[in-house]
């Protein structure tokens, strides 16, 4: 995981994707304003990586998740939500400038999933394309899970 932060405020989830796949967060779509089928487009956009998404509402008589995850919170900076990374249920990395200001309610969590676990994971540069330009400089991870 690398800290990834939020350039504007409403690419939180985003930020948390690119720190949790440790991609830049110009190589992740901001799911939040650029599609009015987010959760369409975030599926479509994890599929070439052989990754899934999975949301589970938060509970406190659930355990929590083991590994990274995104919480999905209420804000103390407005009447909206804001995303976290999160490690073994505990927050690992708040992407906004005024993180010291934490989260409130604590509403779900958006885990990160294999979808076919006979296929490696990959997140290689030659899964991203942007305009017909490759984008070179993304990490390269081949493995049989986060």
């Amino acid at each position: 995981m690398v800290q990834v932060e939020q350039k504007k405020s409403d690419d939180c989830f985003s930020a948390c994707l690119a720190s949790i796949l440790e991609l830049s967060l110009d190589d992740v779509p901001n799911f939040a304003v650029d599609h009015e089928d987010w959760l369409g487009a975030l599926t479509a956009w994890l599929a070439p990586m052989n990754l899934g998404a999975v949301f589970i509402e938060f509970n406190e008589g659930l355990q929590t998740p083991s590994g990274y995850a995104v919480l999905t919170a209420k804000s103390p900076r407005g009447n909206f939500d804001h995303a976290v990374v999160c490690h073994d249920g505990e927050i690992a990395w708040d992407p906004s400038p005024n993180r010291k200001q934490g989260v409130l309610e604590w509403k779900y969590w958006t885990l990160l999933t294999v979808l076919d676990p006979m296929k490696p994971v990959k997140i290689t540069a030659a899964d991203f394309v942007r305009d017909n330009v490759r984008i070179m400089h993304l990490p390269v991870y081949e493995g049989k899970g986060l």
